[in-house]
């Protein structure tokens, strides 16, 4: 595995959150496997953590706990990717923002992993094949999370937050250029 990045989500400022810290590392192998390690520290006994199941498409992910990944596509299309500590995930394109949308099949995720010490960090690991889509990447990408208290209170972290209200489909969200890409 090759790293590509190292980054701190932040969260949105109109939102607390018993998280101290969610660091992202991103790398991809020679196959064009992309994989994102989020490492959540803080007070995880405060978080609703769902318990893992077999992996498994499932849609609405992003109201509870979850991580995200955002990939820009050429002419304003773009995936999202969502992983659930239960191991559940989704996939969607987008033709332009917030438009269009369909579940995407042609990437699916390989591979999730979580660790959890129940106390103060929680660890989940997304292996995704982007081989289908690669010579498509612009190599921007935007990494968020949704994190839900045991209450259901819910913070909303990404790389940036351009509006009043939490939006990761903005594209001022995909903050982080991937160079692997550029010579695609």
């Amino acid at each position: 595995m090759t790293v590509l990045a190292e980054r701190r989500l932040i969260v949105h400022p109109r939102y607390t959150s018993p998280v101290v810290s969610i660091d992202c590392n991103v790398s991809i192998d020679p196959t064009d496997r992309l994989r994102i390690d989020y490492c959540t520290r803080g007070n995880i006994g405060e978080l609703c953590i769902p318990r893992l199941e077999s992996p498994q498409r499932s849609d609405n992910l992003w109201q509870y706990t979850c991580f995200e990944l955002f990939v820009a596509l050429e002419n304003g299309a773009y995936l999202e990717y969502n992983f659930a500590p239960s191991t559940h995930y989704a996939a969607y394109q987008f033709a332009r923002y917030r438009e269009e949308m369909l579940p995407s099949f042609d990437a699916p995720v390989i591979n999730i992993t979580v660790q959890n010490d129940g106390a103060t960090e929680l660890v989940l690991t997304a292996i995704i094949d982007i081989a289908q889509v690669a010579r498509h990447m612009t190599g921007q990408i935007g990494l968020s999370a949704v994190i839900e208290q045991r209450d259901a209170t819910l913070s909303y972290w990404a790389l940036a937050h351009p509006q009043a209200a939490p939006n990761f489909h903005h594209s001022d969200c995909f903050a982080l250029t991937l160079s692997a890409f550029d010579a695609r």
